[in-house]
């Protein structure tokens, strides 16, 4: 989450909503880890699709919360999308608990 700072460097000229966005690619890389290390099988498809998006949201707003915590200012479009992402994951967990029951 903190990788591209000493990369792409130049993050005292950016705005502080900027500077938590420059976090959301490393919880991104994060989530899709996650989804990895709980892969199911390919089928069926759609429970896939769900777990998938799940933990990418899950790394998205771990990105963005971490982001809001080291510019320690408050944005409150950045708190929209945390609200948005945590959506996202209740929907993810509701399903997949919805396709836990059929079987």
């Amino acid at each position: 989450i903190f990788a591209l700072d000493p990369i792409l460097g130049g993050g005292e000229a950016l705005s502080a909503f900027d500077q938590v966005e420059r976090r959301i690619p490393g919880g991104a890389v994060m989530g899709l880890g996650l989804a990895v290390a709980k892969l199911r099988s390919l089928r069926p498809v759609l429970p896939f699709i769900i777990l998938l998006f799940g933990w990418l949201s899950v790394g998205l707003i771990v990105g963005r919360l971490v982001g809001l915590a080291s510019v320690g200012v408050d944005i409150p479009r950045q708190w929209m999308w945390v609200g948005v992402e945590a959506a996202l994951i209740v929907v993810a967990w509701v399903t997949m608990r919805r396709a836990a029951r059929v079987r």
